[in-house]
């Protein structure tokens, strides 16, 4: 998500000072100070939803990107934005919406056209979660087998899947200008 992001600041479509108000548009007042930049630096000051307590009743449940919106929008911020760094899933939601508003395309779209596919990254893809995947790992925690997860609760903060050959590819164009 981050370098999706950055690809779009190449391209001059968006900078890291924009603020995100102008690409959200059900956008708090609240927000009006926060920039691209502290959503990708996690000092943004929004809640993380993912830290709720009815996330793990709801982490099973589809979910659009408004809907998980409308989880965080209204809660005041943590801190001024830049001031603290705090882990934010609900940034890279955002930053997920602001990718598929700026380019035009699905966030599963354009991951795959402008990362996946110019680095051969063959087996790597957006899980549409349409149920347990056999072929897919198994998450544990406390040595017991985690419930399912629907990955669109996650969408572009962690609902992408992926081999080691393909992270190998990834990791090794990190040291290029491929992207």
């Amino acid at each position: 998500t981050a370098v999706g992001i950055l690809r779009l600041v190449a391209q001059g479509k968006l900078s890291l000072d924009d603020t995100i108000c102008r690409y959200i548009d059900t956008c708090p007042e609240a927000w009006q100070q926060v920039r691209i930049r502290h959503l990708l630096n996690h000092s943004s000051g929004i809640a993380d939803y993912t830290d709720f307590l009815d996330f793990a009743q709801t982490e099973g449940q589809p979910a659009t990107p408004n809907e998980l919106l409308a989880r965080f929008r209204d809660i005041p911020l943590a801190f001024p934005p830049g001031e603290l760094y705090d882990y934010c899933n609900s940034g890279y939601v955002l930053l997920g919406m602001v990718i598929e508003r700026v380019s035009g395309r699905s966030y599963a779209d354009f991951i795959q056209q402008e990362i996946f596919k110019p680095l051969d990254m063959q087996h790597s893809g957006y899980d549409d979660s349409r149920g347990p995947n056999p072929r897919f790992a198994q998450g544990y925690s406390n040595g017991q087998k985690t419930g399912f997860l629907n990955t669109t609760t996650l969408f572009s903060a962690g609902g992408l899947y992926s081999t080691v050959w393909d992270l190998y590819r990834w990791d090794q164009a990190l040291y290029t200008e491929k992207l």
